[in-house]
């Protein structure tokens, strides 16, 4: 069923539900690239998971998650972005994570988070980037309005379909195509302590 943010209390209906990126927005890290990071100790599930790329990129994404198993609670979350979505929640708005990450990732943050109302995310089959995703979001809520929240050129395309855009851990040039695309209300620049963060989330694995 299509989510509609119209009328829900104390949303703004002109910008309708958040839809929400993952790897580099929320999270500031990629997490298929993390869950390499982590079966560098683990090399034969790490070939198996590079096999899989004659199943193309959400085939890869898979079996990288699988054989990871990365612990939400653990991810390095954009303290900001985080602040701002649980404010939103709490006003009534309608949240939805969209990524092109795997399922089983995306699912598990959205487990520990208890924000969103519907997750989106690659399947194995599907890379869920790009016009795929947007395909994927007006699925969902329909043909109302959106707002955005992304970090990387491959969110223009959804940028482009959106009421409105936020930029998060945005490159100069990304930022500025994004507002050409979108009205762009509200930016988050890129929080200090990255390599931290990654080395946290690896770390005793």
């Amino acid at each position: 069923m299509p989510v509609n943010g119209a009328g829900s209390c104390g949303a703004r209906p002109a910008a309708g539900p958040l839809v929400v990126d993952l790897d580099g927005s929320l999270v500031t890290i990629d997490t298929s690239l993390l869950c390499a990071i982590v079966l560098c100790r683990r090399p034969l599930r790490l070939l198996r998971g590079l096999a899989a790329w004659r199943r193309g990129r959400a085939g890869v994404k898979q079996e990288l998650a699988a054989s990871a198993a990365l612990d939400a609670a653990r991810l390095p979350y954009h303290a900001g972005l985080l602040a701002y979505l649980r404010d939103e929640r709490a006003a009534g708005r309608k949240l939805l994570l969209a990524t092109g990450a795997d399922r089983r990732i995306a699912a598990a943050v959205a487990e520990h988070l208890a924000l969103f109302d519907a997750v989106l995310a690659s399947d194995g089959r599907t890379n869920l980037t790009g016009r795929a995703k947007l395909a994927a979001i007006r699925r969902t809520i329909g043909d109302g309005p959106f707002s955005y929240v992304g970090n990387s050129r491959a969110d223009l395309a959804v940028w482009r379909a959106a009421a409105r855009g936020i930029c998060v851990n945005t490159r100069p040039r990304v930022a500025r195509e994004a507002a050409g695309a979108t009205l762009v209300e509200r930016s988050f620049p890129a929080e200090e302590g990255r390599l931290g963060r990654w080395l946290r989330a690896i770390r005793r694995r």
